[in-house]
């Protein structure tokens, strides 16, 4: 016989947002628990979104691994580190090839991947997390200074580019009054 079955959900307030994970890394500040293995304590890379000041603020963190830099962090030492910067809870998004953090640049007109994938390129990953700001006023608030090389010899130059930005940090014209 046909079953049928009538759910929603149970809040105080009407949600806002909804979120799946498979583990919650940290609950009240503390670290969560894991199965001791299924994939948790290898170190790979990783994606959290985390809370802080029980909700006043969000960190979206990516770490990186498989790479020459990193190794990346198992579920246990990647939920201490959301602890250490202040997360009162945290889910773990998800991980491996399909950890990637894209962001503009203060300044820039468009968005560009800021860590580096371990399958060395960007895959095409179906859901994500994204913020966004609301237009600015095009009026320069401040300039990003960059620098053009990763180092400089003493007595040598090194050039840089500036990138001015609005205060939604979107593009913003820099006037040259020289």
């Amino acid at each position: 016989a046909p079953v049928a079955v009538t759910y929603e959900p149970v809040t105080p307030e009407p949600l806002r947002m909804a979120l799946g994970s498979n583990a919650v890394l940290v609950r009240d500040g503390q670290v969560g628990t894991f199965p001791p293995d299924d994939g948790h304590t290898a170190p790979k890379p990783r994606t959290a979104i985390a809370w802080l000041n029980r909700g006043h603020r969000l960190l979206l963190v990516a770490v990186d691994g498989a790479a020459n830099f990193s190794t990346g962090l198992s579920y246990a030492d990647f939920a201490a580190l959301l602890v250490r910067l202040g997360a009162t809870d945290a889910f773990m998004l998800d991980g491996g090839g399909s950890t990637e953090l894209v962001a503009r640049h203060a300044g820039d007109a468009a968005v560009s991947v800021v860590n580096t994938p371990s399958d060395g390129n960007e895959r095409a990953v179906p859901n994500a997390v994204g913020l966004l700001a609301k237009p600015g006023s095009g009026r320069l608030h401040g300039l990003d200074v960059r620098p053009q090389a990763d180092r400089v010899v003493p007595g040598l130059s090194l050039d840089v580019a500036v990138a001015g930005f609005d205060e939604s940090w979107a593009p913003a014209p820099v006037v040259d009054r020289g």
